[in-house]
């Protein structure tokens, strides 16, 4: 695919995707890997706000599993990470 196209890819996928799932994917996009627990942090977004978001970027094919793991606490959880990188994409926001 040519770069042209990825980055048109990217800012069309970018455009169809609300405040809050944006505000999450560039979370992720600054920390990732990582889980829905260590988004919110970084962001400052409610946990409560952050899973479903990141179900539905899941769903719009933006956000993958990196891989499964545990968490601080001893729990296993999801890892996320976008699904390809702002650079992949050229980028230049």
């Amino acid at each position: 695919m040519q770069q042209t196209s990825l980055s048109s890819y990217w800012s069309l996928s970018k455009q169809q995707i609300n405040q809050r799932q944006k505000q999450v994917l560039e979370a992720l996009e600054e920390i990732a890997p990582a889980n829905n627990r260590r988004v919110s942090e970084y962001s400052k977004i409610p946990i409560n706000v952050v899973t479903p978001r990141m179900g539905e970027l899941v769903k719009k094919q933006l956000v993958k599993i990196a891989y499964i793991g545990k968490d601080i606490s001893g729990r296993q959880t999801i890892y996320w990470k976008p699904a390809k990188s702002k650079d992949e994409y050229g980028d230049s926001e």
